[in-house]
């Protein structure tokens, strides 16, 4: 049988089965009472490290972070009394989700620990002594001294929190983070060397691009270098062709004058002979330019 409120509040009142508790927190619930978010959390991102909260301090759970807390009030089970926990409907609206802790077995004496799941992508904040858990209470028929004895009555909030949870998605959230900041590090320094490879490379093909064209100058150069002798030699060798044929007319020439001239005449052989050794002589000055072009 699920207990009213003002039993609940009748069992407050005689045996204390709850301290610290607020009866104005739950005025709107008429089968449960609200617990609300003691001095004590942790956060496994990080390290379990204990919180302690006081008046208006504020929690602030990230997103995939397991968040561990204490209640507020302290829960003393008669024999015959259990409870069930559950998460306020508000907090789930916000994306967390309760974990564990949701049976309370009759004669459990200690305050009540917790998990929650920030199931969101947003951060979630709750405020110390805000309502977290709602407690509904149930009669049965234990017989006398069937009571709870676990561990769970007889721990704090710190070894609590020294449990093995294993590795909460809060962590491997915060390794991911890390994983992708290395990995757009890693774009940005291949991004860069490819700029860089790209600068070299245009560096790389300017130099080639002006290679070329100084090769191409200095074949041109060479080649005008190696044509230049072939032409002089050329014109050289038609002029002293050209001075050969003058030398063996005036050679002639002379012979025959020498062979005609007596010494009392006169001596335009001589002359005629000077006259066409200038003729040749000009002509011979021409014809090795025209030979040339």
């Amino acid at each position: 049988m699920i207990l009213g409120k003002a039993h609940i509040e009748r069992l407050i009142a005689s045996n204390r089965i709850i301290e610290n508790y607020a009866p104005s927190l739950s005025e709107d619930n008429p089968a449960k009472i609200d617990l609300r978010l003691g001095g004590k959390c942790s956060l496994t991102s990080r390290e379990n490290e204990i919180i302690d909260l006081s008046e208006d301090d504020t929690i602030k759970i990230k997103p995939n972070d397991l968040f561990l807390y204490q209640t507020f009030e302290k829960v003393n089970m008669p024999n015959d009394i259990a409870g069930h926990l559950s998460l306020k409907m508000r907090h789930t609206a916000r994306g967390l989700l309760m974990s564990n802790q949701t049976q309370i077995d009759p004669g459990y004496n200690n305050y009540l620990f917790g998990m929650l799941y920030n199931l969101s992508d947003t951060d979630i904040e709750i405020k110390h002594g805000e309502p977290i858990v709602t407690l509904e209470l149930y009669q049965t028929d234990n017989a006398p001294g069937a009571t709870y004895s676990g561990k769970m009555a007889r721990i704090s909030f710190e070894e609590f929190c020294r449990r093995k949870f294993g590795t909460s998605l809060g962590k491997q959230s915060v390794k991911l983070e890390s994983t992708i900041g290395e990995i757009a590090e890693l774009k940005g320094l291949v991004n860069k060397t490819s700029e860089e490879n790209d600068k070299r490379l245009n560096r790389l093909m300017t130099f080639v691009w002006l290679a070329t064209i100084c090769l191409m100058i200095l074949s041109a150069v060479i080649a005008i270098i190696a044509v230049k002798p072939d032409a002089e030699v050329a014109r050289l060798s038609v002029q002293m062709e050209y001075q050969q044929q003058i030398l063996s007319r005036l050679q002639k020439k002379l012979e025959l004058e020498s062979l005609n001239t007596s010494p009392t005449s006169p001596e335009p052989g001589i002359n005629g002979v000077d006259n066409e050794n200038n003729n040749i002589a000009d002509a011979a000055e021409a014809a090795p330019a025209q030979a040339v072009e």
